[in-house]
Parts: structure tokens; sequence; C-alpha cells
């Protein structure tokens, strides 16, 4: 019947709020659910007269080839009352709930924005996840009285061109749907030159959006965490929309400081190798060079050297070209720099007390342990464990 009254452009209002109420409630119907009731009706008296006007009315009897007296009562029946239902029919003004519509997808949306920075680009929510977002009851709570816009299946139905709705476990589920997928990208890269310039302005874009990038909350960094920071590869729909991916998959092969992978349920993958705001790491490394050569009186070129083979410490070098400069993570680094500096500074000096004066200070540096060791030199030197670790190199020598 619906479809019949789109056909007729009659349109008609059949809220689901009202089709989903409690017909059963004690004390009768309300007036909504009246209407409603009275509605389904009406417009099947009325379509049913505007098909038969349509065409309908005068076609022939299959077994007698004369016109069909049965339709022919009706049609006029209904022109008789028409006059009248035409009457009836009044205009609605859905202009509220339209906007009620649209204000309730719009705080959807800002909900499931939010919960995908919690649960990632591939997690979903269900209507139970979004009832329970403050946002959203007070939303619904104004649209209840005012326009009767529920949030169900149907309305997230409703709004496929934003949200990607499937069935998880006989659940309904919902996510934000790619940007790219509302985008019109008919030749989005086709007019692009794949030249340095244009490259370069791409890729100063592309880093930007990866740098903004919030990965799920259970695999976000702390302060509290002493792991080697890593950067992490972002699903290139989660950051970038349909025109920006076309250009991307144009000039993907010419950007140097973006990693690219592929994965068959989330497309093409990105990972930065360089901050757009990296700290400078030249600056670090001369720091701590400066550091080991006043310590242990070095040349600057013995100092370097000594850094540049000690693998924890270019460990930790390498990842400052992935952070932000000035951030809490550089600040980790920089500690882990005086840390080394100060495993050095002490390798030297077991290897100094050794007997025989043979033993290199690299041996004494694995000698004085791994975690232990670097996790004392940030708070003082462990005499025991320095003790233990002259022990350890004679007893090496010996041998």
């Amino acid at each position: 019947m619906l479809k019949m009254s789109q056909f007729f452009k009659i349109p008609m209002l059949k809220l689901k709020s009202v089709g989903k109420s409690n017909w059963a409630r004690t004390g009768g119907l309300d007036s909504h659910q009246r209407s409603y009731a009275a509605d389904d009706a009406f417009f099947q008296l009325y379509l049913v007269g505007k098909v038969l006007e349509h065409g309908r009315a005068g076609a022939t009897s299959q077994t007698s080839g004369a016109a069909d007296p049965a339709e022919q009562t009706i049609l006029k029946v209904w022109w008789a009352t028409l006059g009248r239902m035409d009457e009836v029919l009044q205009f609605v003004d859905y202009r509220r709930y339209r906007d009620g519509f649209l204000g309730l997808r719009g705080v959807i949306t800002d909900a499931l924005n939010a919960l995908g920075k919690a649960l990632g680009w591939t997690g979903s929510s269900c209507i139970n996840d979004l009832l329970r977002v403050k946002g959203v009851q007070q939303t619904l709570a104004k649209l209840h009285k005012k326009s009767g816009v529920v949030l169900d299946a149907q309305f997230l139905r409703q709004n496929r061109d934003v949200f990607d709705v499937f069935y998880k476990d006989t659940e309904v589920r919902v996510r934000l749907r790619a940007p790219r997928d509302g985008d019109d990208v008919q030749g989005a890269g086709a007019d692009l030159e794949v030249v340095p310039e244009a490259t370069e302005r791409f890729q100063s874009e592309l880093l930007e959006l990866l740098a903004a990038y919030e990965p799920p909350i259970g695999e976000r960094p702390t302060v509290f965490g002493r792991n080697i920071p890593e950067a992490f590869w972002v699903p290139a729909k989660a950051v970038l929309d349909r025109r920006q991916e076309a250009v991307f998959e144009k000039c993907m092969d010419t950007l140097d400081s973006v990693e690219v992978s592929y994965s068959d349920t989330d497309g093409w993958l990105l990972r930065m190798t360089r901050h757009p705001r990296a700290p400078d790491d030249v600056a670090h490394m001369d720091r701590s060079a400066k550091d080991l050569q006043a310590a242990l009186g070095l040349e600057e070129a013995e100092a370097r050297r000594r850094l540049n083979k000690d693998a924890k410490y270019m460990q930790w070098w390498g990842t400052l070209r992935i952070l932000e400069a000035g951030g809490w993570q550089e600040q980790m680094v920089q500690r882990t720099f005086r840390a080394r500096v100060r495993i050095l500074t002490d390798a030297q000096s077991l290897a100094d007390r050794a007997s025989p004066p043979a033993v290199s200070w690299e041996a004494a540096r694995d000698a004085r342990g791994p975690a232990r060791g670097e996790a004392a030199t940030e708070c003082g030197t462990d005499a025991w464990h320095c003790t233990g670790a002259v022990e350890s190199l004679e007893a090496r020598a010996v041998k």
C-alpha cells in the first residue's frame, strides 16, 4: 500500500513508533493509534479507486468480453464518495519529523565515531551500546515528545548511506560506513599529475592524517609503558575519502615517508615512516655523544662509534623519526638515551676494574645485565649488581 501511495503521489504518514506501540494497552487506544488504524482503512478504499480509475475500469471480462459490472459498480461508488474523501485528506507538516530524524542521525554518527576510537576501525556496536551514550539518551527523550522518532534497526537501515548495518550472532550491529562510500569520485585522480610538487603536497596531507589517527584504546601507548614506540598500520579508508584514496593509488609508489601494505579485510594499509613534526634525531645523537665523551674522556669519534655499536641505543634512536617533537614519547626516549650512556660509562668502569685488563667495554656492558641494569641507571648505580658484574668478568677471564 505504501508503494501504491507513492506511485499516485499521495504520501502516507505511517510512523514506525506508532505501529510498534502497545496496541493492547489498558484504557484503549490513544489518538495516534486511532489515526494510524483509520488511515489503513481509508487509504485502502482511496487507493482501490485510484487503481480502477488508472486503467482497470472499463476492462472487459475474460469470459464474456463485456465490461466487468462489479468493477463498474465499485468505480461509481468511489466517484460518488471521492469529493468527501478529498475533503478529509490533510496535509501533514513533516518538517518536525524530518528535523528530528536528521538530528538523531547526527547524534548517532558522533556516538559511533567515539565508540569507533575505542573499538578500532573494524569494531562495531549494538543498539544497546548506543542507548547507553548520554547524548543519545537526551536526544531520544526530546524526540519522543516532539516527533516520535525512535532508534531501532529500521532507523539504522534508513541511514545506510552513513551506517554499515549487519547481523552478527543474531544481533544487529552497526558501525560508520567508510567515508568514501557516499562520495562522487568519477575521475577523482584522473587530473592528478604525478610530479614532485603534487606528490609532496599530498604526502604532507597524508602524514597529518596518519599522525592524527587514534588507534583502539587497548593498543595506544601509555606513559607507564616501556615498550619501544612504533607506528601503527592504519586502514586507508579510516583516514581518506574516496577522492583522496584515488589520488593515493595513483602516486603511492612515489611516497617516501609512508609504508604501504594491503589486507583482504581492510584494503590498503598505511604506516608513516617519519612524523611530519619529528624531533631532530641528529641533535639527540650529538647530545648523547657529548655526554659519553665528557664521562669517559673519549674522542668524539670514539664516543659516536660506541653509541652506534650499542644495539639498544640505536633501536630507540630509530624511533625518533615517527614521534612528535616535544611529546611525552620523545621525553621517554631521552630518558632511555641517558640510561644507555650511563650503562656504557659503567661498562667502561667495570672493564677497567676487571683482571686481567684485557676485557673489553662491550663484554663489560653485556655482563652488567640487560633490563635490570638499564632500570638501575635511571635511579643510580646498583652497587651489588656492579660487584656481581666484576666477579662475572674475572671468572670469564680465568677461563
